[in-house]
């Protein structure tokens, strides 16, 4: 059986708006996620979301 290494480092996130963290702690429970993990989800879809904004712009950009 194959193992991957996964390079981690370790961070915090300082939320200063209110909502906002009272959202995600509604959800880690919702979901029984820890809030770390949930926030690692988040951040991993927005990367992947302006990845995809990027090649559309990078696409229509090239096609000019």
């Amino acid at each position: 059986m194959k193992t991957e290494k996964q390079d981690t480092q370790d961070f915090s996130l300082h939320i200063s708006n209110g909502m906002l963290y009272d959202e995600l702690h509604r959800y880690a429970r919702e979901y029984s996620l820890p809030v770390e993990k949930l926030t690692e989800l988040a951040v991993k879809r927005l990367v992947e979301d302006m990845e995809l904004f990027r090649s559309l712009r990078t696409a229509h950009l090239s096609s000019k």
